[in-house]
């Protein structure tokens, strides 16, 4: 199996068609022609992808015929997995418009293959295809929900600060 680590914070493991949030509990899953066109793109880094190359490698070669609508809706797939990841993960993905697609240029991509790395570590990654991870509910992102606990906080300190500004305000000035 091969790992990609896109800017040092998403995994992508290609054979487990699944994109890891590092040091959270985020799993996104993708279609296997959704997984493949993500790896054609990670493989070529930096470049264009054509279309006709994305058809080919992802479609034709198992022997099936697609719509241009079927490979944009794929493209879709990965660039929403990507957002569900980081707030801008959706930029990850470049159109070229009558071209193809690419791999933003400025994205870091490390390509890692499992066994190259110590067999406990590889051991994980490979049998954390057999965990099911909960799914994150449609039209939730994590990071609303960090927006949300956020605010909450803050809105909830600032009220805290604001009676104990006032309890202070009543002792100094009291003649």
């Amino acid at each position: 199996m091969t790992l990609y680590v896109i800017n040092n914070c998403i995994d992508f493991r290609a054979g487990q068609n699944q994109l890891v949030l590092k040091g959270s509990d985020i799993v996104a899953k993708l279609t296997y022609p959704a997984a493949r066109c993500l790896e054609i793109m990670l493989e070529q880094h930096g470049k264009i992808v054509s279309h006709a190359e994305l058809y080919q490698k992802v479609w034709e070669e198992r022997g099936a015929n697609t719509t241009p609508n079927t490979l944009y809706q794929n493209i879709s797939l990965i660039r929403r997995a990507l957002k569900e990841m980081i707030p801008d993960g959706d930029k990850l993905i470049n159109t070229i418009p009558r071209r193809g697609f690419r791999i933003h240029f400025d994205a870091v991509v490390n390509k890692v293959k499992v066994s190259d790395i110590q067999p406990v570590v590889a051991d994980i990654i490979t049998r954390s295809q057999d965990i099911q991870m909960p799914a994150i509910p449609t039209g939730t992102y994590s990071h609303d929900k960090l927006n949300m606990n956020i605010g909450a906080l803050l809105f909830s300190s600032i009220g805290k600060f604001m009676t104990s500004l006032s309890v202070l305000g009543q002792r100094s000035f009291r003649y």
